[in-house]
């Protein structure tokens, strides 16, 4: 996940339905930085634009703009497992991040799903996770989403569960996540 900087917040009705397509990659690479949210995410989103000249030549300065404006968290998950979760919490659970307009946007630019998770997005997933049976209810979430292919323990998920509670506690007033999937 990475940080993110601005105080914009849009709201827009969409859910991420296609994404439940990454839960059956075979290799997934899930990059997590910190963010100043204090700067602008405009930028953010116009660095996340491919941009191709007449003559063919293509400029991508997307984790360029990254490296320079962020922190690389190093979180320990299944990654799949974790895709799993995010599909839970958007598509079965609701849950509709606050800067999702600029997640989708570059989530278009870069052609892999990106989120941008802000303080109250944090509280939103923290509350949810704390539910009664919440553990049990995305089990079976996973098999059925998953089917045969299933094949996490309990303690994959406590552990998934427990290192993105860790990885949001991050998450405050200035400083946001962003997470790049693909």
């Amino acid at each position: 996940m990475r940080i993110l900087k601005g105080n914009s917040r849009k709201y827009k009705e969409q859910k991420f339905h296609s994404f439940k397509t990454l839960a059956v990659k075979n290799m997934m690479i899930v990059d997590i930085r910190k963010f100043d949210l204090d700067s602008s995410i405009t930028d953010l989103v116009k660095a996340s634009e491919i941009r191709k000249t007449w003559y063919g030549k293509i400029t991508d300065t997307y984790w360029d703009y990254l490296n320079k404006t962020t922190t690389n968290i190093d979180c320990k998950f299944y990654s799949h497992l974790f895709s799993d979760l995010l599909v839970y919490f958007i598509d079965e659970k609701g849950i509709k991040l606050g800067l999702r307009d600029y997640g989708e946007q570059i989530s278009k630019n870069r052609n892999h799903a990106v989120f941008i998770f802000a303080l109250d997005d944090k509280e939103n997933i923290l509350n949810l996770i704390k539910q009664e049976n919440f553990t049990e209810n995305f089990e079976v979430f996973c098999k059925d989403l998953n089917g045969s292919f299933y094949s996490y323990t309990r303690n994959d998920v406590n552990e998934t569960l427990k290192n993105f509670k860790n990885t949001l506690s991050l998450v405050d007033q200035k400083i946001g996540l962003i997470l790049n999937i693909g």
